[in-house]
């Protein structure tokens, strides 16, 4: 009786191997090799396998209770190309991606973290890109998933993992989708930015476009329409990334109250700019109060004297100046600042005295 048990587990052991190594030569036959575009008769690329070193364990496909090969999920969007360490100054950025640089490099504590961890353990995934032309990677990858370790490694000069894939348009969007709601998600901003550079490409419908990136139409329709309206001036003045949805669209909402001529109302806001860039969870109750400020003031707003701003010739607005009761006061602006060196607001600063008859010794 234990004869005949024990050959019937040899022979269920021997099946099983021959299984799995009939898994294996299937799996190095398919995705070993870089997939050729219908009805090229050039030889497929082979992939060499490495063998173990005297003095490591060695692991193959016939070691007990490993599975050495699987073939990706039925699944799985999109075509599996194949994993690879790439460079990442040669992977380019998506144009729906919805994750900015400054977006990013805003969270210094965050970044800061993440980068000690990958000079210690280096990448603990990897990123998704697609080929650009064709399925070799001839033309260069762009990035659809993993803009934060595409920036480290770019930063640090490390070749970066990759799951390479074939990916349409929708079925990217998709996956950033899926990829947002794991990780750390852009901002509301951001993401209306990324929404609106898909009008003009992509899809036949708005209702196509929401559907897309999971959003209802009248959400996707909100946001394009503040991002499409907001005032460069604004945008290049605060961080608006910084910023929820109902902040932003009550900033929206003091700007619509005079859609005519919006220049005192955006330099209000620059005027407040500090105060938002210092408590950004508290700006819909700063906006709230330019609301009240702005129908407190009734008619009497056009005869008011109106704070005069200066902006560099990059577009920050660095400081504004103010005429009240006891004089003048000057207001330098954290974020115009940043886009200015300080001989550049020297000059600003002297070049306004000067027009305003202040003579200067030389």
């Amino acid at each position: 009786m234990a004869k005949t048990q024990s050959r019937l587990l040899d022979g269920k052991k021997a099946s099983v191997a021959a299984k799995q190594q009939q898994q294996a030569t299937d799996s190095n036959e398919g995705e070993n090799a870089f997939p050729v575009a219908e009805g090229d008769d050039k030889p497929r690329p082979q992939t060499t396998q490495q063998t173990a070193s005297p003095s490591e364990p060695s692991i193959t496909k016939d070691t007990p209770g490993v599975q050495y090969e699987m073939a990706p999920p039925d699944d799985m969007l999109g075509q599996f190309i194949g994993f690879a360490y790439l460079d990442p100054h040669k992977i380019k950025d998506w144009k729906y991606k919805d994750r900015t640089k400054d977006e990013l490099e805003y969270d210094k504590e965050n970044l800061e973290g993440f980068e000690e961890e990958v000079r210690r353990s280096g990448f603990s995934s990897s990123i998704v890109v697609r080929p650009i032309n064709g399925k070799d990677g001839k033309g260069g990858y762009e990035e659809v998933v993993g803009f934060k370790r595409t920036y480290m490694a770019r930063k640090l000069n490390k070749p970066v993992p990759a799951e390479i894939r074939i990916l349409t348009d929708e079925e990217a969007l998709a996956l950033q989708e899926t990829e947002n709601k794991y990780r750390s998600a852009p901002s509301w901003w951001s993401k209306a930015r990324a929404w609106l550079r898909m009008e003009k490409d992509f899809g036949e419908t708005q209702q196509e476009r929401a559907k897309a990136v999971g959003a209802t139409p009248s959400q996707f329709s909100t946001a394009l329409r503040i991002a499409r309206d907001m005032p460069e001036e604004i945008v290049k003045s605060i961080r608006l990334y910084t910023l929820g949805y109902n902040s932003i669209a009550k900033l929206m909402q003091y700007l619509d109250l005079d859609k005519e001529d919006q220049s005192a109302l955006i330099d209000r806001v620059i005027e407040v700019s500090d105060e938002i860039e210092r408590k950004p969870t508290k700006a819909e109750s700063v906006f709230n109060r330019l609301i009240d400020e702005y129908y407190a003031s009734g008619s009497e707003t056009q005869n008011q004297t109106q704070p005069e701003v200066a902006k560099t010739p990059k577009g920050g607005k660095v400081y504004t100046i103010k005429r009240g009761r006891s004089g003048v006061s000057i207001n330098l602006h954290q974020i115009g600042m940043e886009l200015a060196d300080m001989d550049e607001i020297r000059k600003l600063l002297r070049d306004h005295l000067v027009k305003k008859g202040v003579q200067f010794e030389e």
